[in-house]
């Protein structure tokens, strides 16, 4: 069983992002978590559009868990927890994706009006857990209880398509969970997919899955503590990376990087 702490260690650091960084390209990670040179920090519209409908949602159910309303003034709340979270973004990059964004937050009420208001436990949960020498945190977007001892963790995600979401994000939250909670005797992990109409993308994780999330950990921070080379993977998405003038003709050899 995992120990969960509130006192940072002397661990390596460790994150679900940072882990995923690292499995797409090594110099990201680089640059991102350990040289961390000054660059201009540009805002993708793609970007901001999740992070703001992340807040938005935020918003709507912490507001819900603190006094609930009835279905008929779930619109409103809707559009006023929009409002403020528009409010701390680029909002003029915003206002050219406002099409896409009425019909995220309308696909979402439409189907909370279908399928019922979830019993929320807990809206962006930040967690902190040692991983064998390995210090992980992170915060989860929504913990619902299902049904006693039955609990979900969700995130949400604005990714076009959702084909390329593996499930070791949710794992981890998972296995975060089933620590925090004695009672869990079920935990299920669901991507709701916010380009599709708010459907789940789902899995029910069985203890070997959360111990093997546990595993996938150490090996990748492993891979971390020992990594010196640090090579670039190229793909389409260097064109949204941060570091992309300094990583073209950077340390890393042609041939390393074919």
């Amino acid at each position: 069983m995992s120990e969960i702490t509130t006192q940072p260690t002397k661990r390596t650091k460790l994150s679900v992002s940072a882990i995923q960084t690292y499995q797409k390209c090594p110099k990201k990670y680089w640059f991102n978590y350990i040289d961390k040179p000054p660059v201009p920090r540009v805002p993708w519209v793609h970007l901001e559009l999740g992070s703001c409908i992340h807040l938005a949602l935020e918003k709507f159910h912490g507001f819900l868990m603190k006094q609930p309303l009835p279905q008929t003034e779930w619109a409103g709340l809707m559009k006023k927890c929009l409002e403020a979270a528009i409010k701390e973004f680029n909002q003029e990059m915003l206002q050219t994706q406002t099409e896409d964004i009425k019909k995220i937050v309308q696909d979402y009420l439409n189907e909370l009006k279908a399928t019922g208001l979830p019993n929320v436990l807990a809206v962006e949960q930040a967690f902190e857990i040692n991983i064998g020498d390995y210090f992980m945190k992170g915060f989860i977007d929504r913990v619902d209880l299902v049904s006693p001892g039955i609990y979900r963790v969700v995130d949400y995600k604005t990714s076009k398509d959702p084909k390329y979401l593996d499930k070791f994000q949710l794992q981890v939250y998972a296995m975060v969970l089933r620590d925090q909670h004695p009672d869990l005797e079920k935990v299920t992990g669901s991507y709701l997919l916010l380009k599709h109409g708010s459907k789940l993308k789902s899995w029910e994780f069985t203890d070997e899955d959360l111990d093997d999330a546990r595993s996938d950990i150490i090996k990748n921070g492993d891979l971390i503590t020992r990594e010196t080379t640090w090579v670039k993977k190229p793909t389409k998405l260097c064109d949204f990376c941060d570091y992309k003038e300094l990583c073209l003709g950077s340390w890393c050899s042609d041939e390393n990087n074919e």
